[in-house]
Formats: C-alpha cells, structure tokens, sequence
C-alpha cells in the first residue's frame, strides 16, 4: 500500500476491521445513503467484508474492470439459466 508517497505496510486482518468498522457508521448517519463506492484501490479486498456487515451495493475499482471487460467482450444472450 502507498500512502503519501511512501511505502506503508499494515496487518491486512487490522485494516479489515478497522474499514468495515469505517464503512458501518456512515449509513448509520445517514439512513438515505443506498450504495458505496470504494474509491481507493487498496480497498477491494475488504468489499464482501463490507457489503456482508452493511447490506448495500459496493462499487469498487475490481468492479469497473468487470463492466469494462464486459463492454469489450461481449457475449450472446442465451436467457438468464
């Protein structure tokens, strides 16, 4: 992880904890909030742990390259099953 420009190195089961513990109290301040965007690229590893504790859509960066992967790969529509 960098942070500032310098190397930063974090127990990843600490950082977990703390940003599902981040994460939990904003739609608790906010009750209209209906999704979250995960900005940072260090997040994605902590988006199941946060959408397991809040229940709300995550967007993340793991996501846009699925949308983008989907958009350049395209596949026929054979139904939903």
């Amino acid at each position: 992880m960098c942070m500032g420009g310098k190397d930063t190195s974090y127990e990843t089961d600490d950082l977990r904890v703390n940003v599902v513990l981040a994460i939990q109290q904003v739609p608790k301040k906010d009750p209209k909030i209906a999704a979250i965007l995960m900005k940072c690229t260090s997040l994605p590893p902590f988006t199941v742990d946060v959408k397991v504790r809040t229940g709300l859509p995550i967007f993340d960066f793991t996501a846009c390259i699925g949308w983008m992967n989907g958009a350049l790969h395209l596949k026929i529509y054979k139904g939903y099953f």
